[in-house]
């Protein structure tokens, strides 16, 4: 097995080709071939002992890593995060893996009101943006967890799908047009709604909005 798959990923090159005009091959040292089927599968092999390193609460999905930090003390909260970001790119680095910093944020979850004080989340001097909400999975989560940056932004994107529905209401026969509905409604309407499906008050104050 392990033959078959040292013969897998050995011995591979990419080159690149733009405008008709293409590059030397050069050789791949490490990765696993993208749109392959075995790729995502050797991947999540690869970072499997992620969440035993890292000494906070890990969740991987894919490519995608979150870690949740307690607020055991406030004092030390911002110390505690900043040190698990430190641990987990000491991992990384040991694996010859890297993390966009760009995309990576840090979202503070209370149900209390904390003053406007931003924490300080650095690695080699970048600064981590702490944001009020972030893309989640396909869902849009804010400090509050109520759910009302998700709502807003699915209203925004059905409002854009109606828009189209009605123009193609007079061009194309019901089946078609209920399964546009499906494709660009009914997908967006279903995802996730066991989460932010039953934020009644949430919805309401959305729409009323």
């Amino acid at each position: 097995m392990c033959k078959w798959i040292t013969s897998f990923l050995a011995d591979r090159s990419i080159k690149v080709v733009v405008d008709g005009a293409c590059s030397d091959y050069k050789p791949i040292n490490a990765g696993v071939p993208q749109g392959s089927v075995l790729g995502p599968l050797l991947f999540i092999l690869y970072s499997n002992d992620l969440p035993e390193y890292a000494e906070q609460n890990l969740t991987l999905f894919a490519d995608d890593s979150t870690i949740t930090v307690p607020c055991k003390n406030i004092n030390t909260y911002e110390y505690d995060i900043n040190n698990s970001l430190k641990t987990i790119m000491k991992w990384l680095s040991h694996n010859n893996l890297k993390i966009n910093l760009s995309k990576t944020k840090v979202i503070h979850f209370s149900q209390r009101k904390h003053d406007n004080s931003k924490l300080i989340i650095q690695y080699n001097n970048y600064n981590i943006a702490e944001v009020e909400s972030t893309r989640f999975f396909g869902l849009e989560i804010d400090e509050k967890l109520n759910w009302k940056s998700h709502i807003r932004t699915l209203c925004k994107n059905i409002s854009k799908s109606a828009y189209a529905l009605g123009i193609l209401y007079s061009i194309i026969c019901t089946d078609g047009l209920l399964t546009a509905y499906y494709v660009t409604v009914e997908t967006y309407l279903r995802y996730g709604v066991i989460f932010w499906g039953n934020s009644c008050d949430c919805c309401l104050s959305v729409c009323s909005d």
